[in-house]
C-alpha cells in the first residue's frame, strides 16, 4: 500500500504540469464553444435586423430619388452595358443610381449616378453581407443587373426560349420598376482634362480604324473568328490605317500600328475609340465601348448567340449567311463541328465589302504606307 501511494505521488508530481495543461485546454475548449455559440446567435440577430430593414431602406431610397443597381461578378462588358439601364432609370423615372461594381472607372463623372461603391475595396465578408441584404429585401429600389431564373442558366434559357433580346434586357427582365428599352445605348463620360492628357499621350494617325482580333476564351471559345481571317482582312484593305488594340499577349497582326497593351483602362480605350473612324472586332467589350462614344463597330457575330444580344444603333453585325441550323447554340464548350460553319463561312472578302459599303470615301483614304512598326 505504501509503495502504491509513493507511485501515485510520483506520477502526480511528474505530470502535474500536464494535468494543469489539460485542465486549461478543457477550459479553453469550453470558452471556444461559448464564443462560437454567441457568434452564431449574434449573426442570427444581425440577419434578422438586416432583413427587417428592407421596407425602411426602400422608403429612404424613394425619398432620395435613387435606386441601387449592383453586380458583383467580374465581366466588364456587362458592367458597361449596365450604364444603359442607369440611363433608362434617369430619363424615364428621374432617378439617380447608387452603383456597386468592381469597375468604378466605367461610371466616373456619370451625372446619372448618385454614388459609386467600388466592390474591390470591400472585404469578401462585407460583400457577402451586401449580397444577403439585397437578396433578402427583394424591394423595388434595389436590383441586381444579372439574369435570374429559378431553374435555368442564362444560356439554357436563351437556347430553349429562342429569345432575341439585348444583354441589357436579359439582365434586367426581373426588375420591378418598368423600363422601356427600345433605345439601348451605353454611356461613358470622359472629362476635358482626360481628353487633353490623352491627346498628348497617344500619337494616333489623323484617320484610322481599330482592329481587335481576340475573344475572351474563358467564357466560350465559340465567338472566335481566327487571327488568320483578321490578317486577311487587313491585307485586303491596305488603304486603311489600322491600329491594333488588345492585350500584349494577343497575336500581332501585320500592317498595323501596334497598340496592344498600351492602354491601362477602359476609359483610355474609350478615348481611342472616339478618335477612330470605325472598329472591327468580335462581340464583347469593344462593341459596348463603341456604343458609348458613337463609333461605328463592325462586329463578327458567331453562331454562339444572335446579333440582337449586343446590337446598338452604331453596330453593323456581320454573320454567316444563311446561318447554320444549330445557331444560336449558346454552347460554352468547344463547338463539336469540325469546321464551325457559323464563323468559317464568314469570308474576309465579304467583310471588306461590307465595311466599304458603310464607310463613305474609304477607298480615297489612300495608301498610308508602312504602319507595321510600334508607335
Amino acid at each position: 500500500m505504501k509503495n502504491l501511494l509513493v507511485l501515485i505521488g510520483t506520477v502526480f508530481f511528474r505530470y502535474r504540469h500536464l494535468a494543469a495543461a489539460m485542465s486549461a485546454l478543457g477550459m479553453l475548449l469550453a470558452l471556444n464553444r461559448l464564443i462560437a455559440g454567441l457568434k452564431s446567435r449574434l449573426i442570427q440577430v444581425l440577419r434578422t435586423i438586416i432583413t427587417n430593414l428592407g421596407s425602411p431602406v426602400n422608403s429612404l431610397l424613394e425619398f432620395l430619388g435613387t435606386v441601387v443597381i449592383y453586380r458583383f461578378e467580374q465581366s466588364v462588358g456587362d458592367h458597361l452595358c449596365m450604364t444603359s439601364i442607369i440611363r433608362a432609370f434617369n430619363e424615364q423615372h428621374n432617378l439617380k443610381c447608387i452603383v456597386l461594381s468592381p469597375y468604378p472607372e466605367l461610371f466616373d463623372n456619370n451625372p446619372r449616378i448618385w454614388k459609386i461603391i467600388d466592390t474591390n475595396s470591400l472585404s469578401p465578408r462585407t460583400v457577402g453581407w451586401f449580397r444577403f441584404a439585397f437578396e433578402s429585401w427583394n424591394i423595388p429600389r434595389v436590383e441586381e443587373f444579372k439574369f435570374r431564373h429559378a431553374h435555368m442558366t442564362l444560356e439554357e434559357y436563351m437556347r430553349e426560349s429562342k429569345a432575341r433580346m439585348h444583354l441589357a434586357e436579359v439582365n434586367s427582365k426581373h426588375f420591378k420598376i418598368p423600363l422601356d428599352l427600345t433605345d439601348i445605348r451605353t454611356e461613358i463620360f470622359l472629362t476635358s482634362k482626360e481628353i487633353a492628357g490623352w491627346d498628348t499621350c497617344f500619337d494616333l494617325p489623323e484617320r484610322f480604324a481599330l482592329i481587335h482580333s481576340e475573344g475572351k476564351g474563358t467564357y466560350t471559345p465559340n465567338k472566335d473568328w481566327g487571327g488568320d481571317n483578321f490578317q486577311s482582312l487587313i491585307d485586303k484593305m491596305p488603304e486603311v490605317s489600322w491600329v491594333q488594340i488588345g492585350l500584349k499577349s494577343d497575336r500581332k497582326l501585320n500592317g498595323c500600328i501596334d497598340y496592344r497593351g498600351k492602354t491601362s483602362s477602359a476609359r483610355e480605350l474609350a478615348y481611342i475609340l472616339s478618335k477612330a473612324k470605325f472598329i472591327v472586332c468580335l462581340e464583347g467589350l469593344y462593341n459596348h465601348l463603341a456604343s458609348s462614344v458613337g463609333t461605328v463597330s463592325f462586329v463578327i457575330f458567331s453562331g454562339f448567340h444572335p446579333p440582337q444580344i449586343a446590337s446598338y444603333e452604331n453596330t453593323v453585325p456581320i454573320t454567316c449567311e444563311p446561318p447554320p441550323s444549330c445557331a444560336p447554340c449558346w454552347l460554352t464548350v468547344k463547338c463539336p463541328l469540325p469546321d464551325k460553319p457559323c464563323t468559317s463561312r464568314i469570308y474576309p472578302d465579304r467583310v471588306a465589302d461590307i465595311i466599304t459599303e458603310h464607310i463613305c470615301g474609304l477607298r480615297e483614304w489612300g495608301n498610308p504606307g508602312s504602319v507595321s512598326g510600334d508607335k
